[in-house]
């Protein structure tokens, strides 16, 4: 083998490997709420009939999705407050931020602090609708350090592509 030759597939072998290495995300579809997300490849990923968690393995961070019964929220009320606690016991809401619409679904995001597995953690929420059921995502952990991980994985929620055909 010639040494350019050799060169080109030293190069190949390497730009190989680090794409397979860093092959940082998947999407994940939530087909009872009719919506896809991303989520690193990384986090643990558990499914059940109420409820998904996924875990991030490098950050003291958990996601956690579950469907609302609500339609349309704009600030924290007692039935949102209600539906947090399913999740977070004592909840106490430190911030509001109001309702925008992001790839066609409308978000209300809040934040603040709860006890959870019997810690006292940070959260933050976005309240999301417009799929087929409304649904909670709520992050628990090190949201300060965790902030545009958790940004990029509530504003990558889109409606399934079957979901946007039905319109």
């Amino acid at each position: 083998m010639k040494m350019g030759s050799f060169r080109y597939l030293a190069v190949a072998l390497i730009l190989g490997f680090t794409l397979v290495g860093f092959n940082l995300a998947e999407n994940y579809v939530h087909e009872e709420i009719g919506v896809q997300f991303w989520i690193p490849d990384s986090w643990e990923l558990e499914v059940t009939e109420e409820i998904t968690v996924a875990r991030a393995q490098d950050a003291p961070l958990t996601l956690i999705l579950l469907t609302s019964e609500l339609q349309v929220v704009d600030h924290v009320t007692p039935r949102l407050f209600d539906e947090i606690s399913k999740v977070v016991f004592k909840p106490e809401v430190q911030k509001e931020s109001g309702t925008e619409e992001i790839n066609g679904l409308l978000h209300f995001r809040a934040e603040g602090s709860a006890l959870y597995e019997g810690e006292i953690v940070d959260w933050e929420l976005a309240f999301i609708a417009g799929g087929r059921k409304s649904m909670l995502a709520i992050a628990l952990g090190d949201i300060l350090d965790q902030r545009g991980m958790i940004d990029t994985v509530f504003r990558s929620f889109t409606l399934v592509e079957s979901e946007i055909e039905e319109e």
